[in-house]
């Protein structure tokens, strides 16, 4: 499972490497202005060797590249004009050239105005099933390792290659380019060359089974409005075929697991708290530190902005701007290291080569000062509150996990309890609680972020559970989970647990959730039903986050069994989802709370002081507009 704290505290030996998110400051804290992050951004390009300024314009060239099952994906490379040498090249395949040519090709603008267009060539393929592009179907990343491998095994023979590759990809592209990590090994093994020598990921995921279902949930309201808008809905059924995951064979060619040990390369990964991906980013971040070979272990380099696709959140205007600058800045840095690596380790073709790349690499991010990890630190939207800025640091802070137990009278308290209590809702599968905000697409018509939920406060079915008002700060920071001791009437239902920031006029303010199907709990190839009136421990992650909850302020946790159309509502008949469905059934669900069942709510707490605003002040001052443009126009179409 997921582990924030896994991904970030890997430490580096000896060097700093870079991580990368930038945002702006509330009141609170000291500001810095537009100009200032501008020039930051210049200095950063100056001490990574960034590529010169060039008016050229790329040539362009068409190929139909033969897939291993005879399928031809349409292959667009750009070229510098007048550039006989073999170059290094950047990698990236779309699904979008069916759906929006333009917005493939503006892929090229943007590696145009990293100015990559003197010193690389660039490679953008049309995925499988475009229509006017490539042959065949597209089929959600199934055969995408597969394709990946061909495509890198024809790169590396054009005469206008000199052997590297760096595949870089954000969003639908980033699960892409993780899935150049599995052909990159399969060529190492098979052919023995190694064109892979960095890799950038934003917003992406190395497990497609866990994109598709949330802890067995199906992602109806992201997975299936996502597929629809592509005008690929058709797969959503062989999904719900294998919703089995990982245990049945559909899967098996969209995870890297037995893959991560093998990673001998420093990537660039961005991911965002309220990103539809973010679990799945920052689980592959945990596995390639962890799992990944020692000398690159800690060259990786992790950003984490407020949202991901997530990217404007609050409609009050000083809030939107914090989020909206810190949102496109954390694009414009990813891209900016993305582009050191590259040009780093552009040429090295040679295993002593590229030994001496990544000292060059970690040297030149230790001489700009940024630490391993860099991310941001939520807080409430309240004038003057203390969170709503950066923080850095190489390894994280000390995290101490607080347990905070359900009690008799709906509190949540420090110790667990000694009278206890059980708690008994009606879930109807015919009224679900609607979905308000979290980790979501936007483009999917769901809102997004942290959200007020005060609407739901006359729904009778959703149990709400708060702690005493909190005489100080508490600060959190990593992975977020509910414990839970449950039962209900029916065979199979499902449990949902909301984090909520309670605000001293009642506000209840959701900030992560997540949830469980009960038939999939012990996660294998069959379902285990559960039997009635028989109570059972379940973990329910709620993805993680930094947040400082405020003085004044209480905690709460909300459970329900619904968060539709999120997820697929549950009728609480044990029925597959693609199985001939019955008439939906009421459950009688309830959450039990006692010395002997002690549900509880579990935080990652840290210091507060452990999370100060952060600024590499060792830097000269310079102004590039050209930088400023990536975090405000160019990366915004990337992605």
């Amino acid at each position: 499972g997921f582990c924030l704290n896994r991904a970030m505290n890997k430490r580096t030996n000896p060097v700093l490497v870079l991580l990368l998110f930038l945002i702006s400051y509330p009141p609170s804290v000291r500001c810095r202005s537009d100009d200032a992050i501008s020039d930051l951004l210049h200095d950063m390009t100056v001490a990574l060797h960034y590529p010169p300024v060039t008016k050229q314009q790329p040539t362009e060239f068409v190929y139909n590249v033969t897939m291993r099952d005879g399928v031809e994906l349409a292959t667009y490379v750009y070229l510098p004009p007048g550039v006989s040498t073999p170059l290094p090249v950047k990698y990236t395949a779309s699904p979008y050239f069916g759906l929006h040519h333009n917005f493939s090709r503006s892929q090229v603008g943007v590696w145009e105005e990293q100015q990559h267009i003197a010193t690389f060539g660039f490679v953008l393929q049309a995925e499988r099933g475009s229509p006017g592009h490539s042959t065949g179907q597209w089929d959600g990343w199934r055969y995408a390792a597969d394709d990946a491998e061909d495509t890198m095994a024809w790169i590396v023979k054009q005469k206008w290659s000199n052997g590297i590759i760096t595949p870089a990809g954000i969003s639908a592209m980033g699960i892409t380019s993780f899935r150049t990590t599995v052909a990159a090994i399969r060529l190492s093994n098979s052919k023995g060359i190694q064109p892979l020598v960095s890799q950038s990921i934003g917003w992406g995921s190395p497990e497609l089974y866990d994109t598709v279902f949330q802890q067995g949930l199906f992602r109806n309201g992201t997975i299936g409005s996502y597929l629809e808008l592509l005008g690929h809905e058709n797969l959503v059924k062989p999904m719900i075929d294998h919703e089995a995951g990982t245990t049945t064979k559909w899967w098996l060619n969209t995870s890297l697991i037995g893959f991560y040990d093998k990673v001998s390369w420093p990537t660039v990964m961005m991911s965002g708290w309220y990103d539809v991906f973010q679990q799945q980013t920052l689980e592959g971040m945990a596995q390639y530190r962890e799992q990944g070979r020692r000398e690159v272990s800690g060259a990786h380099v992790l950003v984490i902005g407020p949202g991901g696709h997530c990217k404007h959140i609050y409609d009050d205007p000083h809030y939107y701007h914090l989020n909206k600058t810190a949102h496109e800045l954390a694009l414009g840095i990813y891209l900016l290291a993305s582009a050191a690596t590259d040009k780093i380790f552009g040429n090295a073709t040679s295993t002593i080569k590229r030994v001496v790349a990544l000292e060059e690499w970690q040297a030149a991010l230790k001489k700009v000062d940024i630490p391993h990890n860099v991310w941001y630190v939520w807080g409430p939207p309240v004038y003057g509150a203390l969170g709503h800025f950066t923080t850095a640091m190489d390894v994280l802070p000390e995290v101490k996990y607080e347990s905070l137990y359900l009690d008799a009278d709906y509190g949540l308290q420090i110790r667990a309890p000694t009278v206890g209590a059980n708690y008994t809702y009606d879930y109807d599968p015919t009224n679900p609680v609607p979905s308000i905000g979290g980790n979501t697409l936007p483009e999917s018509g769901l809102s997004c972020g942290p959200a007020n939920i005060d609407a739901l406060k006359s729904r009778w079915d959703i149990l709400r559970f708060t702690s005493p008002r909190l005489p100080a700060h508490v600060a959190i920071t990593g992975d977020v989970t509910a414990i839970l001791h449950v039962s209900s009437n029916c065979t199979d239902t499902d449990f949902m647990a909301k984090l909520v920031d309670v605000f001293p006029n009642g506000t209840r303010w959701a900030i992560l959730d997540g949830g469980i199907r009960m038939r999939w709990r012990e996660q294998t190839a069959k379902p285990v039903y559960m039997q009635k009136g028989v109570v059972y421990e379940v973990t329910i992650s709620l993805w993680a986050l930094s947040y400082i909850f405020q003085p004044g302020h209480r905690i709460g946790l909300d459970i329900t069994s619904s968060n539709a159309p999120r997820f697929s509502v549950n009728p609480n008949t044990g029925v597959l989802l693609a199985d001939p469905q019955k008439p939906p059934l009421q459950a009688a669900n309830t959450v039990h709370a006692s010395a002997q069942h002690p549900s509880r709510l579990v935080l990652p707490a840290v210091k507060v002081e452990a999370l100060q605003p952060w600024w590499p002040d060792g830097l000269e001052q310079h102004d590039v507009d050209m930088i400023v443009k990536y975090g405000s126009s160019g990366l915004r179409h990337a992605a």
